[in-house]
């Protein structure tokens, strides 16, 4: 086999290649912008439904948006299968606040601002500002800035 016989199959080859991650590239676009479609007529339902719950709006208008969006939520279904329903319960409940003992501020003695002797800021005479005449800013014709 030839070098110019070489080159076409590795020509043809990496052609194939760009081709398969092209497709690829592609059918993953289609299923994040699938999901995103599905996301939004999801996220719209749940605020139909939620205004209905709180008896926000027109009864009437939140029944007919709500019917709507189900029938366009069936059509997504069989256009492109099932949508996922897993409820991921981003508040937990409780509005995003953290349990007790979960997180969010520590209890006594389990860290946040130490204990006297323990760290932070140190007991006088064992660092932190020099005391007067142990060093610091100089005194008066000890150096620094010359008087005039």
């Amino acid at each position: 086999m030839g070098l110019l016989d070489k080159v076409k199959e590795g020509a043809a080859s990496a052609t194939a290649a760009a081709k398969d991650a092209a497709q690829k590239g592609q059918a993953k676009l289609d299923s994040v912008q699938t999901k995103k479609a599905s996301d939004a007529l999801l996220r719209d339902l749940g605020a139909a439904y939620y205004a209905q719950w709180t008896k926000r709006g027109d009864e009437n208008a939140n029944a007919a948006v709500i019917e709507r969006l189900v029938g366009a939520l069936q059509k997504h279904e069989d256009e492109h299968g099932p949508i996922d329903l897993t409820i991921t319960e981003t508040g937990s409940g409780s509005g995003g606040i953290p349990e007790s003992g979960s997180g969010g501020i520590p209890e006594s003695g389990s860290g946040g601002i130490p204990e006297s002797g323990s760290g932070g800021i140190p007991e006088s005479g064992s660092g932190g500002i020099p005391q007067s005449g142990s060093g610091g800013i100089p005194q008066s014709g000890s150096g620094g800035i010359p008087q005039a």
